[in-house]
C-alpha cells in the first residue's frame, strides 16, 4: 500500500534493465468507517465476525483492530483508542467472515475494530500538501482566525505546487524550443528519496 511495484512473469534468467512507463490511478473512495459488531480472530488470517455485514466492498479496504479489552472502536495511532493491529482485507467470504493479508501475532475475541478505505498518498510526493490543505479546513471549521492568512495560503500552494512536480513521473519525450534526439533511461533518472 502506497508503494509502486513492477512485477515480471515469469522470472528473468538473469539481470536486465528494463524501461517502462505505467499509469496508476487510486481506488475509488467508498467507506469512510464501518464497526458494526465485533470480531474474533484466532492467529490466522481468517476473522469471524458477529453482527457484522461484511461485502465485496470491503475487499481491498483496511481493517485495523482494538487492543484486546478495549470498549471502543480503534483510532489513528495519535486518536484516543489506538489500533493494536491494522491489515488489508483480501477477501471476504459472507456478510461474518473475512480473510486478511497476515495473521495477527495474538487471538482476538470479541473485539472491536474499523473498516476504512486506504488513501493511496506518497509520503514524499503528497503528504505535505495534504497536511497544509487539512490546516487550512481545520483553521476553517473550527473559526480559528490567523495571524498570517496570506503566509499560510502561500505555504499552501507551495505545497501543492511541490506536490505535483514530484507526482509527475512520465519521461516520454518531452521538449520546448526544440527537439531532443535522445530519451534518458531510468538509470540516468534523478533519484530523490524523499
Amino acid at each position: 500500500m502506497g508503494t509502486m511495484a513492477a512485477r515480471f512473469y515469469p522470472r528473468p534468467a538473469s539481470a536486465y534493465t528494463f524501461d517502462f512507463i505505467y499509469q496508476r490511478r487510486p481506488r475509488q473512495l467508498n467507506i469512510a468507517d464501518y464497526n458494526t459488531g465485533t470480531v474474533a480472530c484466532p492467529s490466522t488470517t481468517a476473522v469471524t465476525g458477529t453482527s457484522t455485514a461484511w461485502g465485496t466492498k470491503h475487499i481491498g479496504s483496511v481493517i485495523r483492530f482494538a487492543a484486546a479489552g478495549e470498549v471502543n472502536p480503534p483510532t489513528g495511532l495519535q486518536g484516543l483508542y489506538p489500533y493494536a493491529y491494522e491489515r488489508i482485507i483480501t477477501d471476504v467470504g459472507s456478510t461474518t467472515t473475512l480473510t486478511i493479508d497476515e495473521a495477527l501475532p495474538e487471538t482476538l475475541t470479541g473485539a472491536k475494530y474499523r473498516i476504512s478505505d486506504p488513501l493511496d498518498i506518497e509520503d514524499g510526493a503528497s503528504l505535505t500538501g495534504l497536511m497544509r490543505s487539512m490546516e487550512k479546513q481545520m483553521r476553517l471549521f473550527r473559526r480559528m482566525k490567523s495571524v498570517d492568512i496570506q503566509g499560510e495560503e502561500a505555504a499552501l500552494l507551495l505545497a501543492i505546487m511541490q506536490a505535483r512536480e514530484a507526482d509527475v513521473r512520465s519521461m516520454a519525450m518531452r521538449s520546448a524550443g526544440g527537439v531532443v534526439n535522445w530519451r534518458l533511461r531510468l538509470a540516468q533518472m534523478p533519484f530523490n528519496p524523499g
